[in-house]
């Protein structure tokens, strides 16, 4: 399987999550890559990363898919200089880290 890749910019905002979800299913189905069980689980997967990133991220957003040799990468990146780091989970999240 040769690399199927796509990406996005996003708007910032809420809006963001509508386009990451649409453009995911888009390009898995285009693809042809999983049942459709497998695609709403890439979905959810790729708006939580979006999700994520507008709320703890700054400035331009953009949706990286990428496919290769049965493999599907799923990435948000922001534009805040700020590493990511762990923190003690609590009602309001935390987990995403947690390996």
């Amino acid at each position: 399987m040769s690399e199927l890749t796509t990406h996005l910019d996003l708007p910032v905002g809420v809006d963001a999550l509508a386009a990451a979800r649409q453009v995911t299913k888009a390009a898995l189905t285009a693809w042809g890559l999983g049942d459709p069980q497998w695609v709403d689980d890439a979905v959810m997967i790729a708006d939580e990363l979006v999700a994520n990133a507008v709320r703890h991220g700054g400035g331009c957003l953009r949706l990286q898919i990428r496919a290769t040799d049965g493999r599907v990468t799923i990435a948000a990146v922001d534009g805040s200089a700020v590493v990511p780091r762990r923190r003690e989970p609590d009602g309001d999240g935390g987990r995403g880290l947690v390996p």
